[in-house]
């Protein structure tokens, strides 16, 4: 991620412990590659690429169970909503 340096700026590469949904970066690892658009200090637009390894998000996921002690999030993955 990079300092705001204008009145528009682009912000990418987040810690992939900030979203347990987005796909890793091919080219930074331990990050996720997250677009955000912003005009004078406002968000104006994001996006990312969406987890499609059911391995990896089941692995982030235990992940924040460990930190957090909070189960529903795998509870959630297995049955829905």
């Amino acid at each position: 991620m990079r300092e705001a340096t204008g009145p528009t700026d682009f912000y990418y590469h987040y810690p992939v412990e900030v979203s347990p949904l987005a796909k890793r970066s091919k080219r930074k690892i331990g990050y996720y590659r997250e677009i955000r658009d912003v005009y004078q200090r406002m968000e104006i637009a994001n996006g990312f690429n969406e987890l499609n390894d059911p391995e990896d998000q089941k692995a982030r996921f235990e992940g924040q169970i460990r930190e957090n002690g909070e189960g529903a999030m795998m509870t959630g993955l297995y049955h829905g909503p």
